[in-house]
């Protein structure tokens, strides 16, 4: 394929994934009576009952308010919590537009996660507000929020091309995918810090993907220090858009018949 063409079809494949982020972007909030609010609701309530039930119990650090330290994990995790299980059942879902209409399938569970970009920018904005009110100010440091918040973009993208394809063919996944999502929240050091459990769980948990991913905010916005992460992020992302792709394409050939 000549370079023009290659071009042209990536600037398809991405005018195809917006439309279609805008539209879920737009379906989700649609009938609803506080609209955007919804986005904003959801992690600052959350950090107010965590820190309400959990604050004194865990050592996050000193000189660290346990409400940002919360916040900070919040944020990222309600982007993979929200993303996955629209992009798992995007196939589905979608199933009559499959059948009918040839393009990537791969924008259906990617333009699920790039809707809920402007959620991911609104809870920084909230993370940012709430600093300056306890009277922590942003450092430099602070802007590797942007090109954290994008390989986490894509290691969610990753997870949704396996999960939505896998799901294409087991519809178990969908109804597993809940209890997981919980499963991974209590294991994934939000409202604690690794350092405040028992050594024993502590090598478990490490083993957590998003566990490099929490450091690595953390370390931008709470310690002001570029992330000490960032090769083994770079790692675990290339190492889910791998798997995700494989096992898209895998199934990709035969969506249409399982759909």
């Amino acid at each position: 394929m000549p370079p023009g063409s290659r071009l042209s079809a990536v600037e398809r494949y991405v005018e195809l994934t917006a439309a279609l982020a805008r539209r879920e972007l737009q379906v989700r909030y649609r009938q609803t009576l506080l609209g955007v609010l919804w986005a904003a609701g959801q992690p600052v309530l959350l950090v107010i009952l965590l820190t309400v039930l959990f604050r004194g119990l865990f050592d996050v650090g000193e000189n660290v308010p346990y409400d940002l330290y919360v916040f900070s994990g919040m944020v990222p995790w309600l982007f993979v919590a929200n993303s996955l299980p629209a992009a798992t059942s995007s196939l589905s879902a979608n199933a009559g537009l499959l059948a009918k209409v040839r393009f990537p399938r791969t924008v259906l569970p990617l333009s699920c996660v790039v809707s809920l970009w402007p959620d991911l920018v609104l809870g920084w904005m909230l993370w940012f507000a709430l600093a300056a009110w306890r009277g922590v100010p942003p450092t430099a440091a602070s802007l590797w929020i942007i090109p954290l918040s994008l390989l986490l973009t894509l290691f969610v993208a990753g997870l949704a091309f396996l999960l939505s394809s896998s799901n294409a063919r087991y519809r178990d996944i969908r109804y597993a995918l809940p209890l997981l999502l919980q499963i991974w929240m209590l294991g994934s050091p939000i409202m604690y810090s690794l350092s405040s459990i028992p050594a024993p769980t502590r090598r478990l948990l490490a083993w957590n993907p998003l566990v490099p991913f929490l450091d690595a905010f953390r370390d931008a916005l709470l310690a002001g220090r570029t992330p000490a992460a960032l090769p083994i992020l770079a790692l675990i992302t290339a190492a889910a858009l791998a798997a995700g792709f494989a096992a898209f394409r895998q199934n990709e050939s035969v969506l249409a018949d399982i759909l």
